[in-house]
């Protein structure tokens, strides 16, 4: 009979500590699925590179899982990194990035360090507790609770800039000084406004107080990712159908670079500048300096550059747009563009170009360039009969621009820096 009950006592406890143990597993395993994060590489179609601590170089690939500390780069190409499941981060080609993410769902510390280049972020849901989202620039560092923005880093001519722009949600950004130290003041940018920051030989500041997005600045991709978000119900500060137009102003060639952005090509002359390759000309040569506005619309060229019945490209500049031919003409004997070429018609272009600061009337936009140095210290679309602003940072310590911004722009405008 003992005997019986020792055997029974031992089944009871060997059932308890068996229970005790599976509790114990239970326990831990759900522990242990909040006790880490997993940021992965979620899409990728590209060059691409993840260099990690103590391992080196690693060839991403779609669901790759990544360590805190991990520095991504992305080449050409198309990079999207997925963080908690809610949070999502899109690169632009040239990109590079180093990931800090540590604690767990309720308690997710995220912070990226933007070395160079540009990404979206989208952050669906609000952040919880003592969770934080945090952006850092060379110049700039940023959180937020739970929002919708693009970050870009820059350098022209030596100095540096960072670009915020929040298409939902707040955005908090401050400065970031050259010894390391920061700003105590806060500058918030809201829904449907940019801010660009600067730093210098000497200063490091706000190029201006937050303005509404200039949505015509933004690369294509962000704007396919701003489509792809308002199909998935976020309601961003454009709507698709402003997108779409944009879209096909990009298809016709109307592309606007963002202020202080410059193109750095040999000849000082941004991609953007509206020159067309099928004039058989080089347009890129002759045309910026020296040339004026045709002010007494009679049609006359005052470059004084192209030569006499020459057919490479050149055209009669004609300030009220009439008798602008169908195909390249040179300049008449006589100086003035009037019924040049064959199949003249009234208010068109098709292509043709001329000097940099004439264009047809029949658009609504005129791109105005400003110049250093015989490069591109920025543009600005301004509306017909619009004027101009003076950027709100020189491009050198001493000068001016060799322009009056009372006048009105009734054509494609370059400025340059005296």
């Amino acid at each position: 009979m003992n005997i019986l009950k020792s055997r029974k006592f031992l089944i009871i406890a060997g059932c308890s500590t068996a229970v005790l143990i599976a509790a114990i597993i239970l326990v831990l395993v759900l522990r242990s699925k909040d006790a880490y994060r997993i940021v992965k590489i979620f899409e990728v179609d590209g060059t691409a590179s993840v260099e990690r601590v103590d391992t080196g170089s690693l060839d991403p690939y779609a669901n790759m899982v990544l360590a805190s500390g991990d520095r991504v780069c992305l080449d050409t190409g198309e990079m999207t990194l997925r963080a908690d499941e809610d949070k999502y981060i899109y690169l632009e080609e040239q990109t590079e990035l180093v990931l800090h993410a540590t604690g767990n769902s309720e308690h997710s510390k995220t912070k990226i360090d933007l070395v160079r280049g540009a990404i979206t972020n989208e952050i669906q849901n609000k952040l919880i507790g003592d969770s934080s989202y945090e952006i850092n620039t060379p110049n700039s560092t940023m959180s937020v609770r739970g929002t919708i923005f693009y970050v870009r880093v820059y350098e022209v001519d030596g100095i540096k800039y960072t670009n915020v722009v929040v298409f939902d949600g707040n955005v908090s950004t401050r400065l970031v000084y050259k010894d390391g130290t920061m700003a105590d003041k806060e500058v918030s940018v809201t829904k449907g406004s940019e801010v660009t920051i600067y730093e210098d030989s000497k200063h490091t500041d706000y190029v201006s107080d937050p303005a509404p997005i200039d949505f015509e600045a933004l690369p294509e991709s962000v704007l396919h990712v701003l489509q792809e978000m308002i199909h998935d119900g976020s309601d961003v500060s454009i709507t698709e159908e402003e997108i779409i137009d944009i879209l096909n102003g990009l298809d016709n060639g109307n592309y606007k670079a963002d202020t202080a952005n410059t193109g750095d090509d040999e000849d000082g002359i941004s991609e953007d500048e509206g020159s067309d390759d099928s004039t058989g000309g080089d347009s890129s040569e002759g045309t910026d300096e020296g040339s004026d506005e045709d002010e007494n619309g009679d049609g006359s060229d005052s470059t004084g550059g192209g030569d006499d019945n020459s057919t490479t490209g050149q055209t009669g500049d004609n300030g009220s747009g009439d008798n602008t031919s169908n195909q390249s003409t040179g300049d008449s004997q006589d100086g003035t563009g009037d019924n040049t070429g064959n199949g003249n018609t009234d208010n068109t272009d098709n292509g043709n170009t001329g000097d940099n600061n004439q264009t047809s009337d029949n658009s609504s936009t005129f791109t105005v360039t400003f110049m250093y140095n015989g490069s591109v210290f920025g543009t600005q679309k301004v509306g017909k009969g619009k004027k101009a602003t003076e950027p709100s940072l020189d491009p050198a310590q001493s000068g001016s621009w060799d322009f009056d911004f009372d006048t009105a722009i009734n054509a494609d405008t370059t400025i340059n820096w005296k």
